[in-house]
């Protein structure tokens, strides 16, 4: 019986692909921002409050603000192939934030 060792091929191919990330500055999300950049992605935008490092455009967004989500949407460029809505906040800013940002 073989061993589960070794490498497992990509199983969705997110080169040339257009890519959203929140919450992309820290975290998991910092994270998954390198494992895309591995994968090759093609283009990688991510929005978040914090400035982020891995993105071809980082896109300042205060998800628990609708006028700053409209705002960073219009600033989203050419089509989207993948959306990874990863932004979340603990109760720590206060319960209204956190179902803004985590739930609506």
């Amino acid at each position: 019986m073989g061993g589960l060792g070794g490498t497992m091929a990509p199983l969705v191919d997110y080169s040339n692909k257009r890519v959203v990330l929140t919450g992309g500055a820290t975290g998991i999300g910092e994270a998954l921002a390198v494992q895309l950049r591995d994968l090759d992605v093609g283009h990688l935008t991510i929005l978040d409050i914090a400035p982020a490092a891995n993105a071809d455009l980082y896109i300042p967004v205060d998800l628990s603000d609708r006028h700053s989500i409209d705002e960073a949407m219009r600033n989203i460029p050419g089509p989207i192939d993948t959306v990874f809505s990863n932004a979340g906040v603990s109760a720590l800013p206060g319960v209204r934030t956190c179902m803004a940002v985590n739930v609506a």
